[in-house]
């Protein structure tokens, strides 16, 4: 039976040889620290696992992305890989080829809009590790913040707080120079 041991043992064996793009620090500390802040909310072991979890699908997807869905599903039980599902994004360059950046993230910030309140907030915990952890690329840094708005416009009516921490955060990034 899935459980939060088995979900944290998983994203270890699927992320072991991940690492961040900027920093270079071992992939497996940010769905941690996601999972720790959705932990200290008091979030139910679904959604434990899903943070856990939550960029399996997205970074992982091989051999195919069904095969990668069916692994998660065995690994974490259905209504994580659901809420993981949710949290994964769909508006991806290959899944839509002929939409530049700027439209497949509206998009993609629309949709998560429409999702519950608890998996908006795991998406805010989320955004908010990686503004604070994206660093001194200055490019980078500039555009993530300024999608990071986007993004908190859509969701951040499902927990003030964690908005009000995102947006500042994200106009740091979005100010870097």
């Amino acid at each position: 039976m899935p459980n939060l041991a088995s979900a944290v043992a998983y994203a270890k064996h699927v992320h072991r040889n991940d690492r961040r793009k900027w920093g270079g620090q071992l992939y497996i500390y940010h769905p941690m620290r996601v999972m720790t802040e959705a932990m200290l909310r008091g979030m139910n072991e679904a959604h434990l696992m899903a943070a856990v979890c939550h960029d399996i699908l997205e970074d992982h997807p091989e051999p195919t992305p069904e095969a990668a869905y069916k692994m998660l599903n065995w690994h974490i039980g259905s209504i994580a890989t659901s809420i993981v599902g949710m949290l994964t994004n769909r508006f991806t360059k290959e899944a839509y080829p002929d939409m530049n950046r700027a439209d497949r993230k509206a998009a993609e910030f629309k949709r998560l809009g429409t999702l519950p309140d608890s998996v908006k907030i795991l998406k805010m915990y989320d955004r908010i590790d990686n503004l604070e952890s994206i660093g001194l690329d200055i490019g980078f840094s500039r555009l993530y913040g300024e999608e990071s708005l986007l993004l908190f416009d859509h969701i951040g009516h499902a927990d003030p707080e964690l908005d009000a921490k995102g947006r500042r955060l994200a106009i740091e990034a979005a100010r870097a120079s």
